[in-house]
């Protein structure tokens, strides 16, 4: 069986005068990798949160927030549309296979 894996999926910032996305999940990521490395990314945000200790956020941490925050939601994403497609396959696989049974 074929397992999930990520889709390429751009996010956060835009460079340049038209504006392309300047950062990408990888595609054919392991489901599994892509969403520990979410389970990271979202500790380090708690960590930030914490680090306040419960006084306003200053602006730098604001933007650190942003970009983590950015970059666990397209892994997601990212993880989220692999499954889309690989069930997609995966029914496509067995229609083929079922066709090939009706041939013999």
């Amino acid at each position: 069986m074929n397992q999930v894996k990520t889709i390429r999926n751009t996010f956060h910032a835009h460079a340049g005068p038209q504006e392309q996305p300047l950062f990408s999940v990888n595609e054919d990521v392991p489901a599994a990798a892509a969403l520990e490395s979410v389970s990271c990314l979202l500790s380090i945000t708690k960590g930030l949160l914490y680090s306040s200790g419960g006084r306003s956020l200053d602006a730098v941490t604001i933007a650190a927030l942003e970009v983590v925050v950015g970059q666990a939601k397209a892994a997601l994403d990212a993880v989220w549309e692999g499954f889309d497609d690989h069930e997609t396959i995966t029914e496509c696989q067995e229609r083929q296979r079922a066709g090939e049974e009706l041939e013999k």
